[in-house]
């Protein structure tokens, strides 16, 4: 028991303050352990919050995508329209104008 007591740190000491050690180790590792918690939640709550920013900002990507590729397939066919007509008056003029 001595030397168990030797390794402990607690030689000399009577039982009464070797379990008001105990104690005290254990309310600072609770007091550890309590601050520890509270990091983590707030870490769970940043996390959070940042996964729905970012999905409020992947919809908003999703949405400027769609909207350009919906503007460029209308551009795609308003060129292949005016192409068409262009085609269409060039021959009618020239129809016109060599008659």
């Amino acid at each position: 028991l001595a030397e168990w007591r030797k390794q402990a740190g607690t030689e000399g000491a009577s039982m009464v303050e070797e379990l008001q050690a105990q104690y005290d180790k254990i309310r600072t590792l609770n007091k550890e352990l309590e601050t520890e918690r509270e990091k983590l939640e707030a870490e769970k709550v940043k996390v959070a919050d940042l996964t729905t920013l970012g999905e409020v900002k992947d919809k908003k990507i999703s949405s400027l995508i769609d909207t350009f590729i919906q503007k460029k397939m209308l551009a795609k066919d308003d060129s292949f329209m005016r192409a068409g007509v262009s085609s269409w008056l060039q021959c009618s003029f020239d129809n016109i104008r060599f008659k």
